[in-house]
């Protein structure tokens, strides 16, 4: 009988452990099954004719997407490690070409360590497949990306005051364009930044990084160093409104892997520096109601070349939540970008775009596990190449079911 209520009491104690780690781990998930319609499916300017491949009439198309998530979050009572992963598929039907069908996901994974009040660690980490719009990329079908990031940051703070912060990262992506099925970019990069953090609701900082990039798989491909210095400050004037700004400058190099003499691959070479940074504001108006705005400037890799690109922008927005079922959301932006390098572009080699795209989502929460969401944006561009012009409207309804 000693002995058998000794096996008891561990069947007791391996219950009551097994509980507690359940209880440590928060899952939810869900699936959404939705309709859409879009004015230009295959963001033609108004000058371009359909492309014999699509099988279609008209431009326009009607979709099916089904999509299921899901995610875990240990909670911080199970000490000073959290880990937490998240997972999003999409599939995609195209009523108007099956060409257009397409399947998507994304996987990401974040880790943080907080041992000592004096430094702290995290770690990310994601793998991704997404479409790409076809303006850019051409084509009849659509043309996945997928891409991997992984990146980590280590903070300390010998002082209350001071905190010094390290972040590698590493990026990958791999893109099936029309004339380079096997295009890759891969860019590795570093950065470095200090912090005070003893000036109350003001939190001014400095930080420089540095980006090695390389392509591999299509004609012309190329190398490239970016430098980037820039001072930040944070400032939360109130409560409820809070300014983040980064100032500063970027240079950039980018030389061919494989010398040459044609001059369409030449103009990619060369030294590159702007102004870059971001200025962000939030406020929350009321319990109901918030509103941001932000402006930014950047370099970039345009996305269906090796081409180098300046980016710069602004972007509004503001959300509306008047009872606990119904929230509502707009949002505004227009960028500008310079793209380097391109051959249909003129005599300078560059190409600049203007985009402006608004977009309005409502949604409505029925109940504790069903969702409706409403949701339609208009996208704009304005090109000096006139086949690299065009706008369409999207619009659609989903109908979502969550567990948590």
């Amino acid at each position: 009988m000693k002995g058998s209520g000794s096996s008891v009491l561990s069947l007791l104690l391996c219950v009551v452990a097994t509980r507690s780690a359940i209880a440590a781990v928060d899952l939810s998930g869900g699936a959404t099954v939705g309709t859409g319609h879009d004015t230009n499916a295959y963001e033609l300017s108004s000058i371009e004719p359909l492309p014999l491949a699509t099988g279609g009439t008209v431009d326009r198309d009607n979709t099916t997407r089904y999509a299921s998530a899901f995610a875990t979050a240990r909670s911080g009572s199970a000490g000073p490690l959290q880990l937490q992963l998240s997972g999003t598929f999409t599939h995609v039907e195209s009523q108007g070409s099956a060409r257009l069908d397409h399947d998507d996901y994304t996987l990401a994974g974040g880790l943080e360590w907080r041992p000592l009040q004096a430094f702290d660690v995290s770690m990310e980490a994601s793998q991704s497949r997404l479409p790409l719009g076809l303006a850019d990329v051409g084509g009849a079908a659509s043309t996945p990306q997928r891409e991997r990031h992984a990146s980590s940051t280590l903070r300390l703070r010998p002082t209350p005051r001071w905190q010094l912060s390290l972040s590698p990262r590493w990026n990958e992506i791999l893109t099936d364009l029309p004339a380079a099925r096997d295009f890759r970019l891969r860019e590795k990069s570093a950065e470095i930044a200090l912090g005070y953090l003893g000036a109350g609701r003001l939190v001014p900082g400095l930080s420089a990084s540095k980006a090695w990039g390389r392509n591999s798989g299509i004609e012309n491909a190329t190398r490239y160093q970016e430098r980037t210095l820039q001072a930040t400050l944070g400032y939360a004037a109130t409560d409820v409104s809070s300014f983040t700004l980064a100032a500063g400058r970027s240079w950039r190099s980018t030389s061919l892997i494989v010398p040459t003499s044609d001059p369409g691959a030449v103009n990619l070479e060369g030294d590159n520096s702007a102004l870059t940074g971001s200025l962000n504001f939030n406020r929350q108006l009321s319990v109901k109601t918030g509103i941001y705005a932000s402006a930014f400037r950047y370099f970039e890799q345009y996305e269906a070349g090796v081409n180098p690109s300046v980016g710069s922008g602004f972007a509004f927005g503001a959300n509306w939540a008047p009872t606990a079922k119904l929230a509502v959301n707009l949002d505004s932006a227009l960028a500008w970008t310079t793209i380097e390098g391109v051959v249909d572009a003129g005599a300078d080699g560059e190409r600049d775009d203007l985009v402006r795209t608004y977009s309005l989502s409502i949604e409505y929460r029925a109940t504790r596990i069903v969702s409706l969401r409403t949701h339609v944006t208009r996208r704009i561009r304005r090109s000096e190449v006139w086949t690299d012009q065009f706008n369409s409207t999207v619009a659609g309804i989903e109908l979502t079911a969550s567990i948590d």
